[in-house]
């Protein structure tokens, strides 16, 4: 399961869901979503980094094929910076339903998940720097519903793979499980035929809109009353700032990823809650 191949990775990191899963669909007026999958399993390869500089390339998956980045990977004062580059990227909210924009992840073998930050888009393209305290991981880049996530998304579009730099210790293949509740609504499972766009991509507001969903959907309403009652309250602000400004107006964005902040908070407590009550059945 560790050994790594580099022929075997234009298969690899592609998210399947784990046996026994099913997708079903869910219609939303004239539009029919299908749901992600509960449960699903994310393949990838993970690089273990010292104070050399490491230039890593990544490949492509069948979400979003043309796609390309590069990374420089180095550690610094105990922690690894990660420089990187989104070239041929399309929209995140193309995939429709509750996808809205890229988040790079660091995994490591042991399944700690690490989110790096948000990669917005100028035209089709994006860059990020970032840090983590991992020193061995994968890097992943996956189509999310907003900044806060804690998980990657099925929608992994693209992986790291072996660079061409000598490290001293070798590449492993590492594939993980992971759980993805409540589920996401999506459209399209490939932009394959999506047209790029051009100019800055603003998707504050759909993302707070979506978080405040996902809240809503983990139970918050009874579980997390009080800071989903902030969230709501905060995306209201934000809808009635964005009657009266442009979209790229900076207090619009400014008051929409504040409700994501509260809304992924109450998100979070209503599935802590969760968990507790079944634990304790």
């Amino acid at each position: 399961m560790r050994r790594s191949t580099t022929v075997l990775f234009t298969l690899l990191a592609l998210a399947v869901p784990v046996a026994g899963q099913e997708q079903p669909t869910a219609s939303s007026g004239e539009t029919t979503y299908r749901n992600t999958p509960e449960a699903f399993a994310l393949t990838f390869l993970t690089l273990s980094y010292d104070d050399r500089s490491v230039d890593v390339r990544f490949n492509t998956t069948d979400r979003l094929p043309g796609a390309e980045a590069k990374a420089s990977v180095q550690q610094r004062g105990g922690v690894t910076a990660v420089e990187i580059e989104l070239d041929e990227m399309k929209p995140a909210w193309s995939f429709g339903g509750d996808i809205n924009t890229y988040v790079l992840w660091a995994v490591s073998p042991e399944g700690h998940i690490d989110a790096l930050g948000e990669l917005p888009l100028d035209g089709d393209r994006s860059e990020l720097k970032a840090t983590t305290r991992l020193h061995t991981f994968g890097l992943i880049v996956s189509a999310e519903p907003h900044f806060m996530v804690d998980r990657p998304s099925p929608f992994v579009v693209l992986v790291n793979r072996e660079p061409n730099d000598s490290m001293r210790r070798p590449p492993e293949t590492v594939r993980v499980e992971l759980r993805n509740r409540p589920t996401y609504r999506y459209e399209l499972e490939s932009l394959r035929s999506v047209q790029k766009v051009d100019g800055r991509v603003f998707s504050a507001l759909r993302q707070a809109h979506i978080a405040v969903h996902l809240a809503e959907a983990a139970g918050a309403s009874s579980l997390a009353a009080g800071r989903l009652a902030e969230a709501r309250e905060s995306l209201s602000r934000a809808e009635g700032a964005a009657e009266t400004r442009a979209s790229n107006d900076p207090d619009v964005e400014r008051m929409a990823r504040r409700t994501v902040g509260l809304a992924a908070a109450a998100q979070r407590l209503a599935e802590g809650d969760t968990s507790l009550r079944t634990a304790r059945r």
